[in-house]
Formats: C-alpha cells, sequence, structure tokens
C-alpha cells in the first residue's frame, strides 16, 4: 500500500505514508513539499506536551519563551505555542503556558553511552548518523553496512563493532566538537495546508 490522500473537515489534505515508512520519510515528504510549494502550509503533526513557563520578568516577550523552548526541546518554532505571558500581582514574576513537541525518546544527540536525548551534554552532533554503522540517510533498523562506531574511529582504536556494543570502548574522556545548535526559527508558509502522518 502506497501513500494515501485524504481531505480534512478544514479543507487540507492529509498524505498519511504507509504504516512502518517511519518519522524520517515523513519529514522528508514534509520537507520536500515545503520546497516545491512554498506557498501552502504544510504540518508534520508530533506529540505534544503542555507545561508551565514561570518566573519571566516584564522585559520576556512570547516570542523569546518560544526562542528558548525551541532550542532547549531541540526542535523547530513551528512546534511550538506559547499562550499570554499573565502577572498575577504587582510585583510577581510572569507565567506561561507552552505546548511543544516532545523530544524523540531514542534520539541520542551524540551516541555516547548515557547521553540520550536533552540530557546529552555534549556539544558534538551525531543525531543523524545510524547507530549500526555510523554512516548519514538512514537508520540502524534498515542498515545493511558492516556495523563500525564512529565514536571509536574518531578516537583512533578499533572500530568494526556497533556503538555501545560489548567490544565498544571509546575513550571516556573523548569528546568532538560538532556544529552549532541553531535557535532561528524557520520562516512561516501561508495558507493552504497540507499535513503529513507517518503513521
Amino acid at each position: 500500500m502506497g501513500l494515501v490522500c485524504k481531505r480534512t473537515v478544514t479543507g487540507a489534505r492529509m498524505f498519511e505514508l504507509p504504516e512502518g515508512a517511519g518519522e524520517a520519510k515523513a519529514d522528508l515528504l514534509a520537507l520536500k513539499l515545503r520546497e516545491l510549494v512554498p506557498e501552502v502550509k504544510v504540518a508534520r503533526p508530533v506529540k505534544c506536551a503542555e507545561l508551565r513557563v514561570s518566573g519571566l520578568d516584564d522585559s520576556v516577550t512570547k516570542e523569546d519563551v518560544l526562542a528558548a523552548v525551541a532550542c532547549q526541546g531541540k526542535c523547530s518554532a513551528e512546534q511550538v505555542r506559547v499562550g499570554p505571558i499573565r502577572f498575577r500581582g504587582v510585583f510577581s514574576m510572569g507565567a506561561a503556558w507552552v505546548r511543544s513537541a516532545l523530544p524523540k525518546p531514542a534520539a541520542f544527540w551524540c551516541l555516547e553511552v548515557g547521553h540520550a536525548g536533552l540530557r546529552c551534554p555534549s556539544t558534538t552532533d551525531r543525531s543523524r548518523l545510524c547507530f549500526r554503522c555510523g554512516g548519514e540517510g538512514h537508520l540502524a533498523a534498515t542498515c545493511t553496512s558492516d556495523p563500525r562506531s564512529p565514536l571509536c574511529a574518531e578516537a583512533g582504536v578499533a572500530a568494526n563493532h556497533m556503538v555501545g556494543g560489548k567490544q565498544c570502548h571509546p575513550p571516556k574522556s573523548h569528546k568532538g566538537k560538532g556544529p552549532e545548535k541553531s535557535s532561528v526559527p524557520p520562516k512561516k508558509s501561508a495558507v493552504p495546508e497540507v499535513v503529513i502522518m507517518d503513521e
């Protein structure tokens, strides 16, 4: 079964990928549609959580909160919604409700042991690398290449194994310098709207 197109109640077109296609393919389809049809708003629904951000002084704007949450959550500004900043009293600090995309639980920032998701202290970005071979552009579940640990390869030790396996012993002090994380929010596109679903 291939790509399915449906019309939503609001009139938007919704494309559903076949089951098991995965988030990477849905993200790629959304990216290509944004490039090909820039005048159409392309949405990629993700799991979200709500939180209350407090302790805000009167110099903080909704845009400041949005940028900070997107940066800390490693998601795009389009995946964050910020409510009005409210002050309860003359001398009180402000607070706002925020709805943000949840980080992907299996996503590793640097691939080092114990450094998962938002708890990763490393500045090295290996989030796009295959967990099995260290290559880019595919996931470990579909990888057919020989195992290769990018951590061990960068450290100059034997690397013919998967990251985190019994044979994987990169030096604990090994830390690389990866690309800077971008906090610049992407530009929003105009209506009409297209929704991309991965399941």
